[in-house]
């Protein structure tokens, strides 16, 4: 596992606590995680619908 230390912004931070609650996740590095995890699926979809066109 690798860490890092990341400052966030206001909104940015605002933004980890609504997916936290919303998911009923531990904390905001669960967040992150989930954040670039559904991100990352949704880049591979699109990377497949454009392959296909």
């Amino acid at each position: 596992m690798v860490q890092m230390q990341v400052n966030l912004g206001e909104h940015e931070d605002r933004v980890l606590t609504i997916v936290k609650g919303k998911y009923g996740l531990k904390n905001k590095a669960e967040a992150v995680n989930f954040v670039i995890g559904r991100r990352s699926i949704w880049s591979l979809k699109q990377t497949r619908i454009s392959k296909e066109t």
